[in-house]
């Protein structure tokens, strides 16, 4: 997958307040959205009593990489190590914005980027 575009996305869902989930995909983010909620080859509902909502998507280059540096950025806030959800109390507090091969993670107090130095703003 080296060098091949994809999607970054941050979902939400009603029934999970507080939480998002940050993953990748090579297809759009709002199909993976439905995925999860909705078995695509038997169209039966999924374990979520809620469909998620596509609140964030970023088409990047190698976006499991990007993935990766998001969730590490966020691993203080990680739910289960074996999940890809993430505690996230006000999600306007954070913006996560990938420029290649820039990936900065913002809140109001400082802001953490991954290919560059840390620097306060």
């Amino acid at each position: 997958m080296e060098g091949k575009e994809g999607w970054v996305y941050v979902l939400t869902n009603e029934a999970m307040p507080g939480l998002v989930k940050v993953g990748y995909t090579m297809k759009d983010p709002a199909i993976r959205a439905q995925d999860l909620y909705k078995d695509p080859k038997i169209g039966a509902l999924a374990g979520v009593p809620m469909p998620f909502v596509v609140a964030y998507k970023a088409l990047v280059v190698n976006p499991y990489q990007v993935e990766q540096a998001v969730h590490k950025l966020l691993e203080k806030k990680r739910l289960n190590e074996e999940r890809e959800f993430f505690h996230v109390n006000r999600l306007r507090r954070f913006g996560i914005s990938v420029t290649a091969p820039r990936l900065s993670l913002r809140n109001r107090k400082r802001t953490l980027t991954r290919g560059f130095s840390n620097r306060k703003n």
